[in-house]
């Protein structure tokens, strides 16, 4: 193929999942092939990363056509979020970065000293939404990742690669976006193009637990509530969506099929 049209492998991480992509770029986007594994040992926990990572590890030996650019995107069971406020009295990146790393020490205490934080740019004036991801997971990934004609181009939390393609779908609109994956719910809530809060919860099973939980994140925003709820759930019974339909808010599709949604991100309508 072509250089000027290289072809990315976006390998996604959840628990108990792996979903790979295979995509090319050309004058268009395009999936070119997907497979998927389910992680189901005979016994043991299946929710730390480190299953992940050796499942991973072994599917990685057996596929040399895994070559070139890989993406990896990460479940949000495995990212902490915070929305960062602004502080006129910091000016540069690197005092962002370190005022960032405080906001999420105030938080969850030492155990942020492992932790790898990022924040998105965002206007002067506006909250920062940013991320913290265990460095040990990253160095993991990196490791396993690189060699044998494989490149590691960047690792993105579900919350941005699910949200990113609908992004001029909202534009400056006042919303709650609220990415769904079983076992958890993250909701963002957005006002004039500026991240205002976010919210990564464990999410009970129950036909009503999603519509509840979103409920709930609307009466702590107040009277700032946003105008529009928007919903992906890929992998959620079609019972439960039933009563976020009900409820007037717009459900956000994949990209691709349901079994592959987290590998392949979202479609707006």
């Amino acid at each position: 193929m072509s250089p000027l049209f290289p072809t990315e492998f976006c390998v996604a991480l959840a628990p108990g999942r792996i979903e790979i992509t295979r995509r090319a770029y050309g004058l268009k986007r395009r999936i070119e092939s997907w497979r998927r594994a389910d992680l189901a040992p005979a016994g043991g926990e299946t929710s730390g990363w480190r299953f992940a990572i050796d499942a991973l590890a072994e599917l990685l030996a057996g596929e040399s056509s895994i070559r070139g650019r890989v993406q990896v995107v990460l479940s949000s069971h495995w990212v902490r979020f915070q929305v960062v406020p602004w502080n006129a009295g910091i000016t540069t990146p690197a005092e962002f970065a370190e005022y960032a790393r405080a906001c999420f020490a105030q938080v969850h205490g030492e155990v942020t000293d492992g932790w790898e934080t990022r924040v998105d740019p965002a206007a002067a004036g506006q909250g920062r939404m940013a991320c913290a991801i265990d460095r040990e997971l990253l160095a993991n990934l990196a490791e396993l990742i690189e060699g044998r004609g494989r490149r590691l181009i960047g690792v993105q939390p579900y919350l941005m690669h699910a949200f990113n393609p609908i992004a001029s779908l909202v534009g400056r609109k006042r919303f709650l976006f609220v990415l769904v994956e079983p076992g958890r719910a993250t909701l963002a809530a957005a006002d004039r193009g500026a991240w205002c809060s976010v919210s990564n919860s464990p999410l009970a099973e129950g036909d009503d637990a999603l519509a509840a939980l979103i409920g709930r994140e609307l009466q702590l925003i107040g009277d700032g509530a946003p105008t529009e709820v928007l919903v992906h759930a890929p992998r959620v019974a079609s019972e439960s969506l039933a009563r976020v339909e009900a409820a007037g808010w717009q459900l956000i599709p994949a990209g691709g099929g349901a079994d592959y949604a987290m590998a392949w991100g979202t479609r707006p309508r």
